[in-house]
C-alpha cells in the first residue's frame, strides 16, 4: 500500500510569484505575467521591486513598452516593496 494517498504530490506547495513571474519573462508571455502581477496584489500579496522588474522584462521581450513604461511608473509609488 502507498502511505502517500496523492501519488503526485507538489514539491513546493508555495510557489515564490517571482519564479512564475521569471518562467513568463523566459518564454515572452508579458500577458501572462501582467496578470500573476496583479493577481499577487489581488490575493494580498505585494509586488516587490523583482517581481516588477521582472514583469517589465517580459514587456519588454515582447515589445510592449508602454505596458513596461506603466508598471515602472506604478512602481514609483506605494506600495510596491524593496
Amino acid at each position: 500500500p502507498n502511505p502517500n494517498p496523492n501519488p503526485n504530490p507538489d514539491p513546493n506547495p508555495n510557489p515564490n510569484p517571482n519564479q512564475a513571474l521569471a518562467a513568463c519573462s523566459a518564454g515572452r508571455q508579458w500577458r501572462s505575467a501582467l496578470y500573476l502581477l496583479h493577481a499577487m496584489g489581488r490575493r494580498g500579496v505585494r509586488p516587490d521591486v523583482v517581481s516588477c522588474g521582472t514583469t517589465i522584462v517580459a514587456c519588454e521581450r515582447s515589445g510592449e513598452w508602454r505596458t513596461a513604461l506603466s508598471i515602472l511608473n506604478r512602481m514609483e509609488r506605494p506600495p510596491v516593496r524593496s
